[in-house]
């Protein structure tokens, strides 16, 4: 266990990204919401297989936890926070071990047309250099693009479930 001198205190100016964005879903919100649960994922997210901690049958509640293993091999630790799903609402708690942490919120809205949009804001901390480095990458226009990314892969998903 590091001594406290071995943790760098909140002045030392650790990067924070907060990046907010949304993604349009061709369903309505009962039908995208599920799309951002752990379970609902796997649906769309290119090898996301979470491991679940609690409860250990996936179902998505307040307090639940899980792991995943990210296309960089890095581990991330979940839990969720807050759980609103009558509002169409979750905030997670994320962690990296050794890199950064912080929350990730998703809140679906109808678009007016019969689908959705979805708000999605990460809130990251970096925990070290490594933490700094990689949320420098962090861009708007970085996440403009890795929110389109989402939102092709959900359009393939419904497109194939519709098939």
């Amino acid at each position: 266990m590091p001594t406290p001198s071995a943790i760098a205190p909140a002045t030392a100016g650790r990067t924070r990204v907060v990046r907010t964005g949304e993604v349009a879903v061709a369903a309505p919100p009962d039908v995208a919401f599920p799309l951002f649960t752990p379970a609902g994922e796997k649906l769309w997210v290119a090898g996301w297989d979470p491991d679940f901690h609690h409860p250990a049958d996936g179902e998505t509640v307040a307090g639940g936890a899980f792991s995943t293993v990210g296309a960089d091999g890095r581990a991330a630790h979940w839990v969720i926070v807050d759980w609103q799903p009558e509002r169409h609402r979750v905030r997670y708690a994320r962690i990296t071990p050794g890199l950064r942490g912080g929350t990730v919120e998703v809140e679906c809205h109808g678009d007016g047309d019969g689908g959705t949009l979805a708000r999605v804001t990460y809130d990251l901390v970096a925990f070290n250099a490594d933490g700094d480095a990689d949320l420098a990458g962090w861009t708007d226009d970085w996440y403009r693009d890795f929110l389109a990314g989402w939102e092709r892969d959900i359009a393939r998903a419904l497109d194939s479930r519709a098939a």
